[in-house]
């Protein structure tokens, strides 16, 4: 595969470090960036710190260690995951490691201590996420030793380099790749389309909100992921009458195909760590509302160009915009044409380059 200016990787050997490969974000990345590195002839061990079902696909070059026992409680599975994560980056001798989460990076920082490789990490939640008082102590002795940690936004490396007191000089912001898009020609409904899963930081009960304030009572939303809140949800749909106007689509492995019928995509979160279901929403072309909340969408959306951007927590505000937007079809399409330009921005071999410039700065 040979991408231009990695042809050095051949004489590369790269650790990374991930806890497992199940279903999730920072898991794809992972993931995407180990097949990315071996098709470039670099050599890559990924060590990953629970046994659990690999979700993704890996090249098989990609040398996958896993532990031999099972996890049994936080304090004695720490008592085994220290020394196992340093006999292997011992081993393995690696020019460099990539430590991905942000409840287990310190682990590896305190696993590599006087060790020759440099470490560097990568925090994937919303620079908000709320971590044990421990973690956070972690975070604060060790994350200074790092050689380097990539942020997801800047807002979130902002916030980082607040918390650690400026000890930590070299954070570099790199987004999340665009998963590839799946396009086909479904017929546009008149539907508003949120995916996520159905749990508090979604903050699904004031998108529900939005649609009862809404002038327009003719648009569907459907709202694509499931989770513990489902029961508040629906008693929420109820309690504001919208029954003939949400659909509920479950959780669904494939979601091209609802983001291709829908005209209109809305981000009601009020966290984030680093909102992929926007950026795939944008690749199809929909016009895009989101609240600016910490973190990500201030990054990804330029206000009134390619997306609008909502105050965080003004619903009366957010449902005067897709009144506006349902009445105006080449505001949407104007939007939509802009926003399809993220697929170029956040092509995976784009950002995959930024990671290999950054982990090997000379």
């Amino acid at each position: 595969m040979g991408q231009k200016g990695v042809n050095h990787m051949s004489e590369k050997k790269i650790c990374l470090v991930m806890p497992s490969l199940i279903v999730g974000g920072m898991e794809r990345v992972m993931s995407e960036l180990a097949n990315y590195l071996v098709a470039n002839d670099a050599s890559v061990w990924l060590i990953l710190m629970f046994r659990d079902e690999m979700f993704y696909k890996l090249d098989p070059r990609i040398q996958v260690i896993e532990p031999s026992f099972r996890k049994k409680s936080n304090l004695s599975y720490a008592f085994f995951l220290f020394p196992f994560v340093r006999r292997k980056i011992k081993s393995i001798h690696p020019d460099v490691v990539l430590s991905f989460g942000e409840r287990y990076n310190s682990y590896v920082l305190l696993a590599s201590l006087g060790l020759p490789y440099p470490v560097y990490i990568s925090d994937r939640s919303s620079p908000n996420k709320s971590l044990s008082r421990f973690n956070l102590w972690m975070s604060k002795q060790l994350y200074k030793k790092a050689a380097g940690i990539v942020a997801q936004t800047s807002k979130a490396a902002e916030l980082l380099s607040k918390r650690l007191n400026g000890a930590q000089a070299n954070i570099r912001v790199i987004p999340n790749p665009l998963r590839e898009i799946v396009r086909a020609d479904y017929p546009k409904k008149n539907q508003i389309v949120a995916l996520g899963r159905m749990v508090r930081e979604k903050r699904y009960d004031r998108l529900l909100e939005i649609m009862s304030l809404m002038k327009d009572q003719s648009w569907k939303l459907l709202i694509v992921g499931d989770g513990s809140l489902r029961p508040q949800v629906e008693s929420l749909i109820i309690e504001y009458g919208l029954q003939d106007r949400v659909v509920l689509a479950g959780q669904q492995k494939e979601v091209d195909q609802y983001l291709e019928e829908s005209k209109i995509y809305v981000l009601s979160s009020d966290i984030e760590g680093y909102p992929n279901a926007l950026c795939e929403a944008m690749a199809h072309g929909l016009a895009c509302v989101s609240f600016d909340c910490v973190a990500g969408p201030s990054d990804i959306i330029k206000n009134r160009k390619n997306g609008i951007l909502i105050e965080d927590g003004h619903t009366e505000l957010f449902a005067r915009e897709l009144d506006l937007l349902i009445e105006n079809e080449d505001t949407r399409r104007e939007l939509g044409e802009e926003a399809k330009k993220i697929q170029d921005t956040l092509r995976s071999d784009r950002i995959f380059e930024l990671y290999l410039t950054f982990i090997f700065p000379h």
